[in-house]
């Protein structure tokens, strides 16, 4: 079973979201975004702030299995260089607009050094 069947599974109902992190984000083999903005890989995000926090706690204090299962609920080790969309700007967590090749969008709350 490949990667992205078992996210869909994991995942469920973030179908999208399971798809944008798994890498599919691009048309023709290139990101495309109007902005040009890319994420900053090597960083979590999350379908919700919530997750982002939890995963953000399990990894500081190197709970493996907190941060294994949080990747069932709609979290994700690394967010790789992804074209997105800035939603709403904050301090320390941002909500971003990542963009898939067939023209659909998925939200996810990203720690904002990921956006610069």
């Amino acid at each position: 079973m490949t990667v992205v069947k078992t996210m869909l599974i994991r995942v469920g109902r973030c179908r999208l979201a399971a798809m944008a992190v798994a890498g599919l984000v691009t048309m023709n083999g290139e990101p495309v975004h109007a902005d040009n903005k890319m994420l900053v890989p090597g960083y979590p995000g999350c379908i919700t702030e919530d997750l982002l926090s939890q995963f953000t706690n399990a990894s500081v204090t190197n709970d493996e299995r907190g941060m294994s299962h949080l990747e069932t609920q709609g979290c994700f080790r690394s967010v790789k260089s992804l074209p997105y969309s800035m939603v709403d700007y904050g301090f320390a967590v941002s909500e971003i607009r990542v963009y898939l090749d067939d023209g659909e969008a998925v939200r996810l709350f990203v720690p904002t050094e990921a956006t610069r």
